[in-house]
């Protein structure tokens, strides 16, 4: 999963999409090519942070009218993770916490935003959250581990 890229100065959404098609081609959350996945659709960086829309289908609930957390979980670690790619930054993910504010209700359009908090000696510290209409329904933390190139 070696990949060779000079980091770009700025996060694109073209940067983004070659090293997802590279490491991730078949990812049940953000891959257009997996037709059961969630095709996460991102649409820009806004002050540095990754935007995506989710649509919410029904048939992810768990709870009547309501996104199943483990869905939300897998939406907001795959923000994250591609957040890192529009950076041309591969790394994986060694921790995630979500907290779950408000339900996420289904059949209502979710928007996402990922973000890189910080950043040391390979280990990412990132953060997202989940609005729905105006509200935030939850929000996330996780650390993610860029191995050294031979490792990975």
């Amino acid at each position: 999963m070696s990949l060779e890229l000079e980091p770009p100065s700025s996060p694109s959404l073209a940067t983004l999409e070659r090293v997802r098609a590279s490491v991730h081609p078949d990812c049940i959350v953000c891959s257009p090519q997996n037709s059961q996945g969630l095709n996460l659709t991102f649409q820009s960086f806004q002050e540095g942070q990754l935007v995506a829309e989710f649509a919410c289908p029904k048939q992810l609930e768990g709870y009547p009218g309501r996104l199943q957390g483990g869905v939300v979980a897998s939406l907001m670690d795959g923000i994250m993770t591609n957040c890192l790619f529009a950076y041309g930054i591969v790394a994986v993910t060694i921790e995630l916490n979500v907290r779950y504010r408000h339900p996420v209700k289904s059949e209502t359009v979710a928007v996402l935003c990922g973000e890189i908090a910080e950043e040391a000696h390979g280990l990412y510290l990132m953060k997202a959250k989940l609005e729905q209409e105006g509200q935030l329904q939850a929000t996330a933390t996780a650390k993610f581990y860029k191995p050294p190139d031979d490792l990975a």
